[in-house]
């Protein structure tokens, strides 16, 4: 039995088809030959999620985008439909949120509940998180808004900035801490200038003063301290000897010292001769004849 050539033609146009759907499929992640393991999650907002955006847990991909369906019922919602690989269990009370990327758009990541309540069947619906951290969610939710509220204070700090520049003062004031930085070289430039040439002076003065005192200390050393130890004990030896005769009451000047009745002869002597001295000079003639030829 001959097959027409018309029937060739449609068969492979059969096979083409199924082999262009199959690619896109496969492009875009899904895998027509598996089983389907779907769960639902309600957003407000889905922007830049589109079908075949990834499903991640923990950085691992695990599923992707099958559908998005808005709900015209509510009018405030999206119905997204995620098709995850047929071993990943969902723990009950885990959560689904969207993260945006620089690149790729967003990305759905799987926050997991705890796997001791149990699991959600293929069909359930998980809970959004829509307090997501990721970088162009804070720039979007934080950055944004705070930028936004920063602007009439950078503009007011702009006109500010504007005006100081176009004040005439300005220059003037530049003017003169360029002259200041001049002079201050100039100062400097001297300062180093007359240190370099005194310098030299004082380190001499210092190394001729410094050879006076060596030789000062040298001649200090050739000094013979051991014979005048010697001779100033000798004297205070004398001067003992001497302090002990003085004391002693059987020498000379003992007696002299140590005699009362010596004493006493002595000042009734000089009170005798202090009276004859009065009496000379009152009665002169007592004592003293002229005779004239």
């Amino acid at each position: 039995m001959r097959i027409s050539k018309s029937v060739k033609i449609g068969a492979l146009a059969l096979i083409a088809l199924f082999l262009l759907y199959f690619g896109l499929n496969y492009l875009k992640g899904f895998n027509i030959f598996k089983n389907e393991n779907l769960y639902y999650v309600r957003f407000s907002e889905v922007k830049n999620v589109n079908v075949a955006s990834p499903v991640f847990v923990q950085g691992y991909k695990v599923g992707v985008v099958k559908s998005l369906d808005f709900d015209y019922v509510s009018g405030n919602s999206t119905i997204v439909c995620i098709d995850l690989d047929k071993n990943f269990r969902m723990p009950k009370g885990s959560m689904l949120a969207i993260h945006q990327t620089a690149l790729s758009g967003a990305e759905l990541r799987i926050i997991q509940g705890d796997i001791r309540k149990g699991y959600l069947s293929p069909g359930d619906t998980i809970r959004a998180d829509m307090n997501g951290d990721d970088i162009m969610s804070m720039a979007t939710n934080k950055v944004m808004p705070a930028v936004v509220d920063m602007m009439p204070k950078i503009d007011s700090a702009v006109i500010g900035l504007s005006a100081l520049i176009n004040d005439p003062n300005l220059l003037v004031i530049l003017e003169n801490l360029a002259a200041s930085t001049r002079n201050l070289n100039a100062l400097t430039a001297s300062l180093n200038q007359s240190v370099s040439k005194q310098l030299p002076v004082v380190l001499a003065n210092a190394r001729t003063i410094t050879d006076n005192v060596v030789e000062v200390s040298d001649e200090l050393k050739k000094v013979k301290l051991e014979s005048l130890v010697t001779e100033l004990q000798a004297t205070t030896e004398n001067l003992r000897i001497f302090t002990n005769q003085i004391r002693n009451a059987d020498g000379s000047l003992g007696l002299l010292l140590n005699d009362k009745s010596l004493y006493l002869r002595l000042d009734s002597l000089a009170a005798s001769t202090d009276a004859l001295v009065r009496d000379l000079k009152a009665n002169p003639k007592r004592y003293v004849r002229f005779s004239v030829f």
